[in-house]
Formats: structure tokens, sequence, C-alpha cells
């Protein structure tokens, strides 16, 4: 925001130059990003007082002047009529230059000397003509001032950056009230020198149909207004704050709004039906005019400002076309009020619209301003309009009371947080200066928060202002004692998946983060249906581009780019995972959208490298590979049967059960779906004789399996004596699924009497030599004592219970 550093003088003292009030505001948490100086467009023209005039001998319109600045006197031939004796008027001396390039030079002119020149406003580049002649200052000026620093127009504007979380400072007087808190000097109050006349009640009637969204507006009528270009003073400060002048109604507006920081809008009153306000949800498919010339299409959940008929504003955000303040105007309306900042800030999104009234309101105003900020403008509007305007009462009405929010907080907390030893009148007195109406309590203090600080909620904010102010240099860097508070919840789910990012990293994949918005086209390269993508997708209403205009329903798309980008610069061993939100809609009728956590992965290559020194061994990566990175993370059971809209292949892909659900997906991407993302298959690999056969996926919701994961491991010592194994050659019945068999020998392992430690499936045989319906298995077990070397016939015992057991459950034999 562009603060004029003379205008943030008039309502706090400092005296501080703009350099130095750039490291105050820098040390308040208030960047500065630039300061740039700005003049009249004229120098060397000062103060002078006209000592004598007499009629020039050779001209009927022209005059001598003998004028003195001070330190001398000069004689200067003018052609203004409104002149006297005694004034004091600017004189542009010899080598003054003027606004307009002009260069003041001694001359003579119809045979008399002029050393200088009388200057008129425009001249001086103060107004926009110079009807009213010569440029008369005040009577009391001390002779040869400089005339910038006289009309104070010489000013540093200031660029600073303010926080989402202090709307209240974005304005002048916001910010000298953040200053006078913070130096403890005094506040001019804007209401000092508001001089308003009211005579008679607006004849315009309020009445607010969404209470809920505006909880006050403050209405007024300004009878007889002379609508006009702004007088010079008002139209440099809208300038230097980076505002156009349109005229003077609407730059009073603007002005206000940057000067106490609450937006204001005028109506045309005579352009009102009714006339009425009101304000009250849109109804589906109204429309609007906006001030942009644009027509928007409303929906109801847009609030706006209505006469009888139809919409005249959006609330908060922009006026409407058809009641505009023009140059025919004469009678105005003018509105000030207050907005919930979601309903602004929502609006404006789904609208488009960015304004500077949207971008105030959206962050949250002050509701205590809206009828001071309204008086002020009528005031002034009333006072530039020649002959002045006349206003009306106020019409207020204030619905819907905001309760004040209160805080209490002591010393202990204050120091407590902050880790210093601050004394309670040291508190106190910075507390003092940001809430007035402070009470001591036995406790500490209690603390009404002021309206305009909407960003104080708890003792931890009031700590926080303590530091500011006292500085951050003054609390101490030196470690404090601090107990740990019991993992919520929430830390836990974190912890787990930061588990689950290094476990994945540990196996060599690399994460890959990506945006949560997907295009239409992307959605159907992967399957999705028309009908599904627009029933039961979560799509944006004002997107940034058309790229991003859904929200992603898996986190297979993310991944495919990713895997595209390194296909397409020479890398095909691709091992890539990602962690993310995916969404849906909620059930029919509902506006909820669902979110659920997922992880899913991304591979193709070869296994572990197909740069590996000892090529023979290099295989590529196959279904085997990718049920083993699944099940590293839980021992999932798989069937077949993935729902994957033709993503996966069939016959390749299987689904991921846990405790009899589905939990997931795992395959082979299906060539179609390969070709509609640009992926030919068997494609020359970078730097290695293969080529690209198989893309493998798997996507893993992890809502419900988090506590699964993070649940405390048990740990054993690594075995130092030798181990002992025995490989069986076994019969199975064709249709045993290898995980019904791994977990009857999991309850063998885990039995502490048992020395068996560890089971591998190490081969698999099916042929004609096989009977019926069978196939062969080489099973090698894996036996270990602790304590002592197992021997061998503690090994041949087990082997027996083993043999026992799976003939018993399965049907299991020995091949012969």
């Amino acid at each position: 925001m562009k603060i004029s550093h003379s205008w943030l003088q008039e309502f706090v003292a400092s005296g501080l130059s703009p350099e130095a009030l750039q490291e105050k505001l820098l040390l308040l948490g208030f960047e500065v990003a630039a300061v740039q100086r700005v003049g009249p467009g004229f120098a060397n023209v000062v103060s002078a007082q006209i000592l004598d005039i007499r009629k020039h001998p050779n001209a009927d319109r022209l005059s001598l002047c003998r004028v003195s600045d001070g330190t001398g006197e000069f004689s200067v031939v003018c052609g203004a009529t409104n002149i006297q004796v005694g004034q004091k008027v600017p004189l542009a001396r010899i080598g003054a230059k003027l606004p307009n390039g002009r260069l003041i030079q001694d001359t003579r002119i119809r045979g008399e000397t002029s050393q200088g020149m009388l200057c008129s406003a425009e001249e001086l580049g103060l107004a926009e003509s110079d009807v009213n002649g010569i440029h008369l200052l005040d009577g009391t000026v001390s002779l040869g001032r400089d005339i910038a620093d006289l009309l104070n127009l010489s000013d540093a504007i200031l660029d600073v950056e303010i926080t989402p979380n202090r709307p209240d400072c974005l304005s002048h007087y916001g910010l000298a009230r953040e200053l006078a808190a913070y130096l403890g000097l005094s506040l001019r109050s804007p209401w000092e020198g508001l001089d308003l006349a009211e005579e008679g009640e607006s004849s315009v009637p309020v009445k607010i149909l969404a209470p809920e969204a505006c909880p006050r507006y403050v209405g007024r009528s300004l009878r007889a207004v002379r609508v006009g270009p702004s007088p010079g003073w008002l139209a440099r400060r809208l300038i230097a704050c980076g505002f156009r002048p349109i005229n003077n109604v609407a730059d009073v507006a603007n002005y206000v709004l940057i000067e106490l920081g609450h937006p204001l809008h005028a109506f045309d009153q005579d352009l009102l039906q009714g006339p009425e306000i009101r304000v009250r949800w849109a109804s589906e498919g109204e429309r609007l005019l906006g001030l942009d010339g644009k027509t928007h299409l409303l929906d109801g959940q847009t609030l706006v400002i209505a006469d009888a008929q139809e919409p005249v504003a959006l609330a908060g955000i922009l006026g409407g076309s058809a009641s505009s303040v023009t140059d025919k105007t004469r009678n105005v309306f003018l509105e000030s009020a207050f907005f919930q900042p979601a309903i602004i800030r929502k609006a404006a999104r789904r609208l488009g619209i960015k304004t500077e009234s949207s971008y105030r309101f959206e962050r949250g105003s002050d509701i205590a301003m809206a009828e001071l900020a309204g008086r002020r403008a009528a005031e002034l509007i009333c006072r530039l309009s020649e002959p002045p305007a006349r206003a009306s009462r106020a019409h207020d009405e204030y619905v819907k009371k905001v309760p004040p929010v209160v805080i209490e907080a002591g010393e202990k907390d204050i120091n407590g947080l902050l880790g210093t030893s601050f004394s309670p009148e040291r508190i106190e007195g910075r507390l003092r200066a940001i809430c007035p109406r402070l009470e001591k309590t036995p406790g500490g203090w209690r603390l009404p928060v002021e309206t305009h600080r909407l960003d104080l909620t708890s003792a931890a904010d009031l700590a926080e202002e303590v530091a500011r102010f006292e500085g951050y240099q003054s609390v101490g860097s030196e470690p404090r004692t601090a107990s740990a508070p019991p993992v919520t919840e929430e830390e836990g789910r974190y912890a787990a998946l930061s588990r689950l990012r290094r476990h994945f990293a540990s196996l060599g994949f690399s994460e890959a983060y990506n945006y949560d918005f997907v295009s239409k086209k992307d959605l159907s390269d992967c399957g999705y249906p028309e009908s599904e993508i627009e029933s039961s997708l979560v799509g944006l209403l004002n997107p940034l581009s058309s790229d991003w205009a859904f929200l992603r329903p898996t986190l297979y798309i993310g991944l495919l780019k990713n895997l595209v980008y390194n296909l397409d610069h020479g890398c095909a061993d691709v091992r890539l995972f990602e962690v993310g939100h995916c969404y849906e809609k909620g059930p029919e009728g509902s506006e909820r959208v669902i979110e659920r956590r997922f992880l899913a992965a991304v591979l193709c290559g070869g296994y572990p490298s197909q740069f590996h020194w000892q090529k023979a061994k290099n295989r590529p990566l196959d279904v085997y590979d990718l049920k083993g990175f699944v099940s590293s993370v839980l021992p999932f059971d798989f069937e077949a049967g993935a729902q994957a809209r033709g993503f996966l292949h069939p016959k390749i892909s299987c689904r991921a059960l846990w405790k009899g659900s589905a939990v997931g997906e795992l395959g082979q991407m299906h060539p179609v779906a390969a070709q509609s993302w640009g992926i030919k298959m068997a494609v020359p690999r970078g730097h290695g004789p293969a080529d690209l056969k198989a893309i493998w996926f798997f996507q893993i919701a992890l809502d419900e399996l988090l506590g699964e994961f993070s649940a405390r491991r048990k740990m054993a010592p690594v075995d130092d004596l030798p181990a002992s194994s025995r490989d069986l050659s076994l019969l199975v019945d064709e249709a045993l699924a290898w995980r019904s068999l791994s977990d009857e020998i999991e309850s063998v392992i885990t039995d502490p009497a048992e020395p068996l430690v560890a089971a591998h499936l190490v081969d698999v045989y099916s042929g004609e030599k096989l009977p019926p319906q069978k196939k062969g298995w080489t099973l090698r077990l894996v036996f270990s004592r602790q304590d002592r070397t197992i021997k061998d016939e503690e090994v041949d015992e087990s082997v027996v219970k083993i043999l026992a057991k799976m003939s018993e459950r399965f049907g299991i034999r020995l091949r012969e």
C-alpha cells in the first residue's frame, strides 16, 4: 500500500524522516519495499508581497508590479486582474523552472524589464485552469518561503507491505495509530475538525434482508451536489497513492478509503427505483452491468445491494453502471457498511473480480468505522461541492451487534510465552497502548479488544504484541525448559506419513510433489467417462486455467506427467512415489467434498539398474516386484479385479485388501492408456540396450491404514550365531496361495519355543511330471537360536513339526 509521509504526519507528528520511518515500520513487522520522493514539478518559486502596481506604459492589459521576497525588490510584468497592493503571491524568480518546462529569465516585455513571474495555480500545476488569476497566499505567510514547502507539495511515498492479518493498517490513520502506540505519541482523532451540518432524514429507506452477511449498513442522502473535478490537493494525494481522479464524489470515496481504511460507495439517488436500498442475496440468473463494463451473472451465494427492482451493486466488491454518479447527478446516496469477510472473499473469487473495496472487506473491516467513514465522506463532498451540498442524518441499520472479544492474561502468561522477565508495569504499558480500555484484575489484566484488531483473540496474541513493541531483540535466545505435551492424533498421523516417506526413499524411490488440479483431458486420458467427470468429480468455479479445472480424483495423473517428463529426457529407470489428497463429490444433494489421502507410485525400467556392471543379472521390473513394494508397507492380501477404468491392464492387475476390505490397486499400465499419454512402449533407452516394456502403478488409500503403519515395532537383536537352513520340495494344490501358507508359517516364527526365524519361497514349478491340479514349491526354512548354536537334531525335529502342520492344514506333502 502506498502511504504519503506528509499525510501520515497529520495524524501522528513523529518528526521522523521517511528513511527513519521506514526503519520503525520494519521493526513493527511492516516491510517498506520502496521510498519514492515526489515533488511539485517547479523550483525556485517563493512567497512575495506586492508593494506597488503601475499601469504598463506600452500595453493596456499589463501591469508593472514591484514585489519583495524579503531579500530584495523586483520589477515584474503581470497580466492578471485580481492583484492588489499588499497581497502575497507566488514569485518565480530568475532561474525558476515551472511544471511545463518553462525556464524564467530576466526579459523585457513591451519595453519593460520583468525580473520574474507572478504565478497562477495553473502555472504551478495546482489546477487545470487559471480562471481566478494569480494564486493568492494567506496574508500571514512570511516572505521568501518556498512555495512547495508552504503548500506541502514535497512528499515521500512509502510502499508498505501490510500482512494479511492486519487489515486495520490498510490506511493512513490505521498505520498512524500503530505508530502512535509504538512510539508513545498522541494520535489525532479523525473526528477532530469534522463539521457536518445535517438536516432531515435520509429519503432512502434501508432494509437488511441478509443480516448474517451484513450486520450494519449506514446510508445518507446528499442533496444539491455539484459533480465536477476535485481540487488539486485531493487529486494530488490520490495520484500519489496510486488512484486515478474521476470526480469529486468518487474521489472523496477513494480518499476516505486510503485515509480511514473503510470502503464506501456512492449511488445516484435519482436512479434508484423506489427509491429504496435492500441488502439481500441475489436470485439465480440475475445479472448486473458493473462499473468495469462487464455483465456479471449472479447466483444465490452472491450478496447484492438492490433497489426496489434489481441489483445496483455487488456488495463490498463493485458498483453497478446503471446507478453510477455522473456529471448530471444532483442527489447522492452514500453507502458505508460492514460485510462478512468470507462472503466477500468467496463472491470475488467466484466472479473473478478484485477491487480495492473487496481487498479490504475480504480481510476484515472495522464495523465501528462505518458511521465515521460515512460522516467524513459526506462532510468532504458537501464542502467540495459549489455551492455546498446538504446532508441528511445517517440511516444506521445495525441489526446484528458484534460481541466484543475479551482476553484475560497475566504477567506469567506473557513472560511464560516469551521466555522473558518483563515487569508488570512494562507489560501493562504496552497492552494499554493497543487497548486503552484495559482493566486490572487480581490475576493480571482484562482487555476488551478494540473492534479494528481482528487479529487479537488470545493471550498468545497479546504476548506477540508485547514482543513486537519491545523489540524482538529483547526476547532472549537461550533455550528454556518445556514439557512435551502428549502426541495428538494428527501429530501421530504426521509422524506415520514421515516414516512412510522415509521407507520408500530407502527402497530407491524419489518423492514427487504435484498440484491438486488437473484438466478435463487428463481425466479422459485416465479412463474417466464424460458423465462421471461432470457428475462425480469436483470442478473449480473460477480456475486459473483450463489445465487446472478439476480437483484430482487420483494421484496417477501427476505421476504420469512426471513419468513422461523423465522418459522424454532419456531416463527410463523411474521410481517415483507421492503422498497426497484426492477429491470427489459427496452424496447427491450434498455440497460436501470428500477428501482422502493416498499413496501412489509409478515404476518402469530394470531392477536394480540397467547400468549395473553385471548386466547379465539385470531384469525388467515385474508384478512380483510391485507386490513386494506394496507389501513392504503392510502385509496386504491380493485378489484379481482392479477397477481402474481401463487404466490398468485387466489381466495384469489386482486389488490390495486389508482385513477383507479393498484399500488399493496395483498393476501394469494398459498399452492403450500409455498411447493416449504419448508413451511408446519398447522405446530405446538413454544409455542401455533394453527397451521400455512395462509401466507399473499402485495406489493405496492411507486414511484407514496410518494407525496400522504407525504401530510400535518390536525390535530384536541381530543374531551373532550361525543359522541353519533346510530346503523342502513340496507338492501343493494348484489353488493354494502363498499368502495362506506364509501366514501359517508366521505363526510358527512368532512362537518363542520354535527355532524357525524365516521362510522363503525360492522356486515354483509346474509341468507334466506333477499330478493333476498340483504344483511344486521349493521352501527354504531358516533356523537359529539367540543363546547358542542350534543343533541339527533341533532343526530336524522342527522340520517334522512344520511338515505335519502344513499337511494337516493344506494337504501339503514332500515331493518324491
